[in-house]
């Protein structure tokens, strides 16, 4: 049987002069038990939140990402499907919007 696992790196632009970023990585994706949030440049982005929104569009989870790292029971999400992950940033603003199935 053969397995195969991303990461989602979504790549934030916080200024432009000069031009810089923080990433958030989200792994693996596929998820089966844990969903694991990863920040670079922490401190840049500890307002933003995710959200995480079930295949009817009901949210099932939401993170302030304050710590580096943050790990999410998918046990909490339901059922198995195709989950959408938002990024919000300070101002509540989508910045990002990504696709995560759960197992």
């Amino acid at each position: 049987m053969v397995s195969v696992t991303d990461t989602l790196i979504i790549d934030l632009p916080l200024s432009v002069d000069p031009p810089e970023f923080s990433q958030i990585k989200v792994f693996p994706n596929p998820v089966k038990d844990k969903l694991i949030i990863k920040i670079l440049n922490h401190p840049y982005i500890s307002d933003y939140k995710i959200k995480i929104y079930n295949p009817t569009g009901l949210e099932v989870a939401e993170v302030l990402l304050n710590n580096p790292e943050t790990e999410l029971d998918i046990d909490l999400f339901g059922s198995a499907g195709i989950y959408i992950l938002q990024v919000l940033d300070h101002d509540f603003q989508v910045v990002d919007t990504r696709k995560i199935l759960i197992e």
